[in-house]
């Protein structure tokens, strides 16, 4: 399975891709709103893990765009809001 991991903390991206690796799937590592419809314009995705809050943006945002992109992807958004 392909994941799209939309993270920009670089240690918690690295602490999620290892877990992602580990478990079998293939992870995908971007860091903003605008390299995450990159990333979905290049490959299809099985699943999105979306930070909720990146750089250029709340990715509430992005949603209707993914949907557009890529219909039938699974989407789990993620937020720490200043806890882990």
């Amino acid at each position: 399975m392909r994941v799209l991991m939309v993270e920009d903390e670089p240690e918690m991206a690295k602490l999620v891709a290892g877990k992602l690796a580990r478990s079998g799937f293939v992870a995908d590592r971007v860091g903003s709103l605008d390299e995450t419809m990159e990333a979905l314009r290049q490959h299809k995705y099985s699943l999105v893990l979306l930070d909720r809050r990146l750089p250029d943006g709340d990715a509430i945002s992005i949603l209707p765009e993914i949907r557009r992109a890529q219909p039938s992807i699974r989407i789990v958004m993620l937020t720490a809001r200043n806890a882990v």
